[in-house]
């Protein structure tokens, strides 16, 4: 029997579910760097303030990094996983549905700290699961969130 724990049936649909959950992130990323002109058109602003509405990515992720690791250890890697793909899913449904450019930029807030949540519950399970090739699951991560 192979000693690495990702070759059992629950280490593999976990391993998996935490590369879907980048490869999400790979989407939400580039779907607001693609689509500009068409949300700059919807929310009635120019380029720049849909490259502000991209920064709230950047400003969600970086209020909410310092409490995930906390926050991941005392309730739990999946749970903080789960966190930050629903907050995904309320990013891809909700920029769609979303009336105003301030709405949008919560959104995009959103995505951040779900980044975060991901990171921080993402990274520690997947050195876990692959304990002799954690590097390499962990190049994998970047490899999906480009596949996205």
């Amino acid at each position: 029997m192979s000693q690495n724990k990702a070759f059992s049936t629950p280490f593999i649909l976990a391993v998996l579910c935490i590369y879907f959950s980048y490869f999400l992130h790979g989407i939400s990323v580039i779907t607001l760097a693609q689509n500009m002109s068409s949300l700059a058109e919807k929310f009635s602003t120019d380029n720049a303030g849909i490259a502000y509405l991209i920064s709230g990515i950047g400003l969600g992720r970086l209020i909410s990094i310092l409490f995930f690791g906390v926050i991941s250890d005392k309730f739990g890697r999946r749970a903080v996983i789960l966190m930050a793909v629903i907050m995904y899913l309320l990013f891809f449904f909700g920029i769609p549905a979303c009336p105003n450019l301030t709405l949008a930029y919560g959104l995009a807030v959103c995505v951040g700290i779900a980044n975060s949540a991901l990171d921080t519950g993402g990274y520690p399970a997947l050195m876990e699961c692959f304990p002799k090739a954690s590097g390499s699951a962990v190049i994998l991560v970047k490899a999906m969130v480009s596949f996205g």
